[in-house]
């Protein structure tokens, strides 16, 4: 296969769990995935955690070991994503709150953002995903959800380039950023026209630096993401294909943020080669994927996992070989 332009990568997740299970990717980890040819990780963090009390500094423990893991990351020459693992709202005073709502106003996602970016504005691999599966947000004086959550990025995109930092944005489609509604169904929306998040984007979302693209996750089984056998062959590709058109037409990149591939699947290899191919052929469009999840044995995870201690191998990493550097 020739040399590909598409970074490929995972998510390392100990910084999104919570309680007891919250844990810094080790470096041994990612000296692991990065010797299989990996060369992106995607950094999930629990708003909640890294900034107890919105508007206010961080938790020093906390921020200091999530960039240990990015400057790690970077040293062995990968490109660096965060993500603000929040689906559009968090803890505020114990109770759960949507950004919107009057105790958690847009403002307090551009401060967590502006402080991130304050620290890596000159670093260009590091990648800013602003909101993991946005949903069920307040209209707040808008006609729909995705117009909300349009503004919420408008905002926030703005913030962040007022401090003079320019790195890649990230955008995630409201209804919890299924790649298969993004710009065919418009999930979650009252009305009778409401937008999809591509029609939404596209129209309205305004980027001083014009340095931003679109994330959508991708999973192949019946309830998306549950960890059961992939639908068809091809059901990763065919879920995808809206969003392809979409970067087609407005000559905005896409990834994807999230998929995966059980490894007792029958059809797993066929659907890994499947979506891959067609990302392959479509480097002019498709930025970098990363599966979900890594992690060490010992904290656990689903059957999307790829631990990094696994012995023997897991089965997956043959699926995946031909495509990683």
């Amino acid at each position: 296969m020739s040399v590909s332009s598409i970074l490929k990568g995972i998510n390392l997740s100990g910084f999104s769990d919570r309680g007891p299970f919250y844990h810094p990717a080790p470096h041994v980890q990612m000296d692991f995935y990065q010797a299989k040819g990996m060369n992106f990780f995607r950094i999930p963090i629990w708003w909640d955690r890294l900034q107890p009390t919105t508007s206010a500094p961080f938790d020093a423990t906390v921020w200091s070991e999530v960039q240990d893991v990015i400057t790690y990351g970077l040293s062995l020459g990968c490109t660096v994503m965060i993500n603000n693992h929040c689906m559009g709202g968090r803890q505020v005073a114990g109770e759960d709150r949507k950004l919107g709502d009057p105790q958690l106003p847009y403002a307090a996602l551009a401060d967590f953002w502006t402080r991130i970016a304050t620290v890596y504005k000159h670093e260009p691999r590091v990648w800013f995903d602003l909101i993991n599966e946005p949903g069920d947000l307040p209209l707040n004086g808008h006609p729909t959800p995705t117009d909300a959550l349009v503004t919420i990025y408008n905002e926030t995109i703005a913030a962040i380039r007022g401090e003079g930092a320019m790195n890649l944005i990230v955008l995630e489609g409201n209804g919890f950023n299924n790649a298969k509604a993004f710009n065919q169904n418009p999930f979650y929306n009252p009305g009778t026209t409401p937008p999809t998040s591509g029609a939404a984007f596209a129209a309205g979302i305004v980027d001083a630096a014009s340095n931003w693209c679109v994330s959508c996750h991708n999973y192949p089984d019946a309830l998306h993401g549950q960890g059961g056998p992939a639908i068809n062959a091809t059901i990763l590709r065919t879920q995808f294909q809206n969003v392809m058109d979409w970067s087609t037409a407005t000559k905005i990149k896409v990834m994807c943020g999230e998929w995966s591939v059980i490894a007792a699947d029958p059809n797993g290899q066929a659907v890994t080669t499947d979506y891959l191919d067609w990302f392959e052929a479509n480097q002019d469009k498709v930025l970098a994927w990363s599966w979900w999840q890594g992690r060490e044995k010992a904290w656990g995870g689903g059957n999307f996992t790829i631990f990094s201690d696994e012995a023997p191998e897991d089965a997956r990493w043959a699926w995946l070989k031909p495509y990683l550097t």
